[in-house]
This record gives C-alpha cells, sequence and structure tokens, in this order.
C-alpha cells in the first residue's frame, strides 16, 4: 500500500516536492495556505545545474520556453581592494553554464501545470486542521484524524512548525536587500556580476540583453538613508559603483527591500515529520543559493528514499540526515564567513588582498568552489541517480 505524503508549504519548493513524491511513488496530499498575495515587481532566481537536473527529472524543465530561461557562464566579482577581479567559468569544470535565471512567475506556472497533469490532490491546510505535535510520534495514535498521512514533509517555515523545532544556529545580518533592475546600454553577455564594498554587497544577474536584476545588500542604517533618496540619486550611486564593468546605465525599476537573517534548525527530521528548504535553513543571499539549497535538500532526500526499498521508514530519515546536515552546515558557515570576510572584516586590508590573490591563482579551489555553487559537489557525492 502507498505511503501518504502531505506535503506544505505553496512555493516554488513545494510544488517541485509534491511531483517529485509523487513520481517516486507515494499517496501525495499537497497542504496550501490559500491566500494569493499580489508581488510588486517580478522575482528572478538563479537556478543552478543541479537544480536544473531535478526538473528536468520530473519533467518540469521540458515546459520552460528558452525564451523563459537566460542562460549564464561566468561571475566577476570585484571590490576596491583587488587589483584584478576574481572570474568564476563554467568551462573550468567542463560546463556550458553555470546556471539560469528563470523569473519566478515562469516557475511557478510551470510547476503548477506539473502538479495538474498529474492530479495531485490539492488542500488547504485550513481544512486539514493538524496537530503537528501527533507527528511527533513514529506511529499515529488510535482514533486520531491524523491517521490519514503517515509523513509530512515541510517546504516552508510556518509559524506552526516554529513550536515543533527550534533553531541552533541563528544570526542576524543586520541588513536589508533592495531589490530592483536595471537597464544599461551594452549588451549583459550572459555574464553576472558581484561588487562588495564595506557593508555591501551588489549582485548583479544578467535576465535579458540587456537588463540585469540587481539584490543590493546593505547595512540596514544605509539602506533606511537610501529609501529617502530620489531614483535619479540612486541610479547615480549605482553608475558610480557599476559602470567600469557593465557600461551605462540607461534606467532603473522601482525597488523592493527585505530584511536578511540566517538561521540553521537543530534537526532534519522528528517523528514523522520532515524538514527541507526554508523549513530547514536560510542564508545570505551572496551566493544566490537560496531556493538552490532546497532542491539540494529534496535530491538528498530523493537518493535516501531510493536506497532504502524506495519508501520512507526511520531508517530513510536517519539516512537523509546524516547526508545532509554536514553539507547544509558547512554551506551555512561558509556563507556566514564569506559575508564577514568581504564586507564587514577589520582587520589588514593587505592580508585580505593577498587571500584574494592567493584564491584567485589556485585553480583546483576555484575549481571546488564552484561544483559546491552549481550543485555538482553535492551531486557527485551519490552514485545513484534518481
Amino acid at each position: 500500500m502507498k505511503q501518504k505524503i502531505l506535503v506544505t508549504g505553496d512555493g516554488i519548493l513545494g510544488r517541485v516536492t509534491a511531483i517529485s513524491m509523487n513520481n517516486l511513488g507515494f499517496n501525495v496530499t499537497h497542504g496550501i495556505d490559500g491566500v494569493s498575495s499580489i508581488k510588486k515587481n517580478e522575482r528572478y532566481f538563479s537556478i543552478n545545474l543541479l537544480s536544473r537536473d531535478i526538473l528536468q527529472n520530473h519533467g518540469i524543465w521540458e515546459n520552460i520556453s528558452t525564451s523563459e530561461h537566460l542562460p549564464f557562464n561566468k561571475i566577476i566579482t570585484w571590490d576596491s581592494l583587488q587589483e584584478e577581479e576574481v572570474c568564476f567559468e563554467s568551462k573550468s569544470i567542463g560546463h556550458k553554464n553555470l546556471g539560469f535565471i528563470i523569473p519566478e512567475s515562469v516557475l511557478l506556472a510551470v510547476t503548477l501545470k506539473g502538479e495538474d497533469d498529474l492530479k495531485i490532490k490539492r488542500v488547504t491546510m485550513k481544512d486539514i486542521g493538524l496537530d503537528y505535535q501527533e507527528y511527533l510520534k513514529d506511529q499515529p495514535s488510535k482514533n486520531t484524524k491524523n491517521k490519514e498521512f503517515d509523513y509530512i514533509i515541510g517546504t516552508n517555515s510556518e509559524s506552526s512548525r516554529k513550536e515543533v523545532f527550534k533553531k541552533s544556529y541563528k544570526v542576524d545580518y543586520n541588513q536589508q536587500a533592495m531589490v530592483l533592475n536595471i537597464k544599461v546600454t551594452q549588451k549583459t553577455s550572459n555574464v553576472a556580476y558581484q561588487k562588495f564594498l564595506p557593508g555591501q554587497i551588489l549582485g548583479l544577474l544578467p535576465i535579458d540583453n540587456m537588463t540585469y536584476n540587481l539584490i543590493w545588500s546593505m547595512d540596514t542604517d544605509k539602506i533606511e538613508k537610501i529609501k529617502t533618496y530620489s531614483m535619479e540619486k540612486i541610479l547615480g550611486i549605482l553608475s558610480q559603483e557599476l559602470s567600469e564593468k557593465i557600461g551605462t546605465i540607461s534606467s532603473i525599476s522601482t525597488y523592493n527591500t527585505f530584511p536578511l537573517s540566517g538561521y540553521l534548525y537543530d534537526t532534519e527530521f522528528k517523528g514523522r515529520l520532515i524538514n527541507i528548504g526554508s523549513a530547514l535553513h536560510n542564508i545570505h543571499p551572496l551566493a544566490g543559493l537560496g531556493l538552490n539549497l532546497g532542491f539540494q535538500d529534496l535530491f538528498v532526500l530523493e537518493n535516501s528514499i531510493t536506497n532504502t526499498d524506495s519508501e520512507i521508514t526511520s531508517v530513510t530519515l536517519s539516512v537523509y540526515k546524516n547526508n545532509i546536515r554536514p553539507i547544509n552546515k558547512s554551506t551555512y558557515f561558509s556563507i556566514n564567513f564569506l559575508k564577514k570576510f568581504y564586507s564587514d572584516i577589520t582587520g589588514s586590508k593587505v592580508l585580505r588582498r593577498i587571500l584574494l590573490k592567493t584564491f584567485n591563482k589556485a585553480g583546483f579551489i576555484k575549481r571546488h568552489a564552484i561544483k559546491a555553487a552549481t550543485g555538482y559537489l553535492v551531486k557527485s557525492q551519490f552514485s545513484k541517480k534518481v
């Protein structure tokens, strides 16, 4: 008899997880919040190679047209302390691209289509009325309505789960991110950029031939000041900081802002509750790994299931935890170190310059970093493909 799985979280990861579990042979219900929100601006995601593979494996990628995603093959980073830029290229790991820039609306549309094509049941969480405490037990109690699901996979940090799971690590970056689009007069040429300044990181993703999506993270006091500026003044600041690499900025869009924080929950599962994605972790956006880390969790969970008789048991969950925990801890602490190193460091500028030059010349270290960022380092750790 098929195990019954409830997937919670109506974002992109929640939908892909529901499709994944269905394709692995489970009886899947997708629990959604039932509330739609109107977003001010389109969001864009950088989908790395492992995430692309997962979308391909589950028949989702084929529904994204070539006009709806933009590949990029190079990331250039620089700041005022570096005598030379640091360049990360896809060819150094034998691939054509490092990743693909895709609008959130496209990802939401194709994942919803994927669920509809598979006839996956969708219900609102309010209608289900879960008692999460009941799922802390390895087996359901008698005479409880929570018997209808064998396991629950959470993909977002919903408030009701916070009573069950605690954060073992957390950090307030004391920063906010400003997100907007930048129009330029020279072609983007499939190159992403990142500039580091004291208390600031400017990340640029090409979203078409003449436009970048900018995620500009900065200290809270700095962003509060910039919010008082006219759009013309903000354009002037961005031109001063970025034009040396991307050329003349012709215009900028309106912006959204959101606070930045990092956390890692204490465990990947308790009883019959399983965590992936933001139900498990959150990090600074400097590496653009947010959604990709959720897909990476799903990849490891899929492998744990297929390597333990294709069903979920306590053994499956222990394998999942033992595999993903060191990966997520390493990523969490590495990103926090890089954030501090690039924008918060107060030590010797000479030492920092030496370290950056050494990194730039050490090809094997850069290749390792690229493999980690594209998800292929984790993929190589698992011999059995999903």
